[in-house]
C-alpha cells in the first residue's frame, strides 16, 4: 500500500475527551501501539513520519465488549490497519485524516468504519489525533438482535470495494463524544449508567453501519427502512461477490454528502 500525504498539522484542539481514563504517554511507538491495540484489538503497524520525536497520549476503557480509545501521537504518523475481520472498528477523526483503502483516498473529518477485507492507512492529525470504537461482530450481531427481536439470519460483514463511511456522521460523532465526555469524567459510572451508554454506542454503531448491513440482506423480512424501497436497491451486494457495489443504496438514502468517495 503506497504512502497517503499527510493533513496539514494543527494545534491541539479537542482534547481531554477520555482524560479521566488515562493509559500511557510515551515516546516510544511501540509503547503507545501496544496500549491502543489492548482495547482495539486490531494489531496495527505503526511508523513516524520525518525526524520529530513523538509525544503519544493515549487514553481509553472497556466499556463491557467495547473498546474506545482516544490517541494523539504528537507527530506526523502512519497507522496501517489491516481487514478488521470478526472485529467492528470505528474510527471518529478529531482533526482531518489523509485515509487510503483499497485503492480509493480521501480526506476523512467524520466517522468511517475499517474494511474486514482491505487494509486501511490512514495520517492523523498529529494533534487532535482519533476517538476509536472497537467490537467483536458478535457483540453487534447480539445487540441487533436484541433490538430486533429475531435472528438477523446472516453474519455481519463489512466488507466493501469502497471504505464505509457512516450513514448519519454527525449524529453518530455528536452521541459518541458525549457518551465520552461523560465517561472521561474520571468519576465511577455505575451499572445502570454504564449499560445506558454501552446501549447507545452499540445503537449508534449499528446505525451508521446500516446500509453496508441492509445491503448484504435486501430481502430480509424485518426491514422497514427506507434503503430498501429506493429505486434499483433491492438486489445489490457487496464486494463479497466481485464486481458488486452498494454505492447506489447508499446515493439514494444518504445523499451525496455522505456517499462513499469516487
Amino acid at each position: 500500500m503506497t504512502a497517503v500525504s499527510l493533513p496539514p498539522e494543527s494545534s491541539p484542539g479537542t482534547t481531554g475527551i477520555l482524560g479521566g481514563r488515562p493509559l500511557v504517554r510515551s515516546h516510544s511507538p511501540k509503547v503507545i501501539r501496544e496500549a491502543v491495540d489492548g482495547l482495539t484489538q486490531e494489531h496495527h503497524a505503526l511508523r513516524l513520519r520525518g525526524s520529530r520525536e513523538l509525544s503519544g497520549a493515549v487514553d481509553g476503557l472497556a466499556l463491557g465488549p467495547l473498546g474506545i480509545v482516544h490517541v494523539a501521537y504528537g507527530a506526523p504518523v502512519l497507522v496501517d490497519s489491516p481487514p478488521s475481520g470478526r472485529q467492528v472498528v470505528v474510527v471518529l477523526p478529531l482533526g482531518p485524516m489523509d485515509v487510503q483503502s483499497n485503492g480509493h483516498r480521501w480526506v476523512a473529518r467524520e466517522p468511517f468504519a475499517l474494511s474486514s477485507c482491505h487494509g486501511t492507512l490512514m495520517g492523523p492529525d498529529p494533534g487532535r489525533g482519533a476517538l476509536v470504537g472497537s467490537v467483536a461482530a458478535d457483540a453487534v450481531e447480539a445487540h441487533l438482535e436484541s433490538l430486533l427481536a429475531r435472528p438477523l439470519g446472516a453474519p455481519l460483514e463489512l466488507s466493501s470495494e469502497r471504505p464505509l463511511r457512516l450513514a448519519s456522521p454527525s449524529l453518530v460523532q455528536s452521541a459518541w463524544l458525549e457518551a465520552c465526555r461523560v465517561l472521561g469524567a474520571g468519576d465511577e459510572t455505575d451499572d445502570i449508567t454504564q449499560g445506558a451508554l454501552l446501549s447507545s454506542l452499540l445503537s449508534t454503531m449499528a446505525m451508521g453501519l446500516a446500509p453496508p448491513i441492509l445491503a448484504r440482506r435486501p430481502h430480509a423480512p424485518w426491514v422497514r427502512a427506507r434503503w430498501l424501497r429506493a429505486p434499483g436497491a433491492r438486489g445489490r451486494r457487496t464486494c463479497a461477490r466481485p464486481g458488486a457495489s452498494w454505492r447506489p443504496i447508499w446515493a439514494r438514502t444518504c445523499g451525496s454528502r455522505t456517499s462513499p468517495p469516487r
